[in-house]
């Protein structure tokens, strides 16, 4: 049994092995060590949106990678953007996600009209030729109509819908490019997605 000193009180060296100071801990197996401190995580995020609109995201029929021309932030060197690219040079979880309005541009008729789309990522490895879609995909499903009576939308818009993707990806083979796609099935060949805003932060 450990003795007390003389203020009434067990000494450190009798605790445990080690050094008893101001940085270290007891632990439970009998010694006094030093607090590991996880190393800093290197600070990642990226806000890019498309400001040349309508030109440069009209989507035709079929599928098309949305682009995001200006950046309004980017911190640290892990995320880059260049158009549609979008490139993650460091391995970990990201968060992605994309905002923005789809819409029909349609002229007066007295057919209905349709707002198909589907949305979500794909992504290549760097040195690879192959895009896989990043699952779940589509991450989102759109479809709405106008009745066959609505006329008078002349050089307008007539249907239109918000866009909303988030999606977490963990990258442990980096580099990694992503895409964002939209695949418009509506009843008119073009779509305009406009305002789309893209956000990528690193969570670890």
């Amino acid at each position: 049994m450990a003795g007390l000193n003389n203020s009434g009180v067990v000494p450190t060296d009798e605790l445990a092995t080690g050094s008893a100071t101001s940085t270290t801990f007891l632990r439970g197996d009998g010694t006094w060590a030093t607090p590991t401190v996880p190393a800093a995580q290197s600070p990642a995020y990226a806000s890019y949106y498309s400001n040349d609109y309508p030109s440069s995201n009209s989507v035709p029929s079929g599928q098309s990678a949305i682009s995001f021309n200006t950046a309004s932030v980017n911190v640290g060197s892990a995320i880059t953007v260049s158009g549609s690219t979008i490139t993650i040079s460091t391995n970990g979880t990201y968060l992605m996600s994309v905002s923005g309005i789809v819409q029909e541009y349609i002229f007066e008729t007295t057919d209905p009209t349709s707002l198909s789309f589907t949305a979500g990522f794909e992504s290549q490895q760097h040195g690879t030729s192959s895009w896989q879609q990043v699952q779940p995909f589509p991450a989102t499903t759109h479809s709405s109509w106008t009745p066959a009576d609505q006329t008078g939308f002349i050089y307008g818009f007539a249907v239109s819908a918000s866009l909303n993707v988030s999606q977490m990806v963990t990258v442990t083979n980096a580099p990694v490019t992503f895409n964002m796609l939209i695949n418009n099935s509506s009843s008119s060949y073009y779509v305009t997605v406009s305002n789309p805003i893209l956000n990528v932060i690193k969570l670890d």
